[in-house]
């Protein structure tokens, strides 16, 4: 099951590398380089009746980029 599951994680990362990441500089980073610099974003999620508040956390290395 463990390998089914890192197989498919491989296959979503290689087709969001090869479709999302193209002419950046990621497109040739090795996985755990775009998992640690762009998935694994810091953030706190509050929700209200009327409003979704999402913060980013301030110590996110590359917060300045307009994410």
């Amino acid at each position: 099951m463990r390998l089914y599951f890192s197989s498919f994680a491989y296959v979503l990362l290689h087709g969001l590398r090869r479709l999302g990441l193209t002419g950046t500089a990621f497109a040739k980073a090795q996985s755990t380089t775009i998992r640690l610099k762009r998935l694994k974003i810091g953030a706190r999620l509050r929700l209200t009746a009327r409003k979704v508040w999402l913060s980013f956390a301030a110590s996110h290395g590359e917060r300045s980029e307009g994410w």
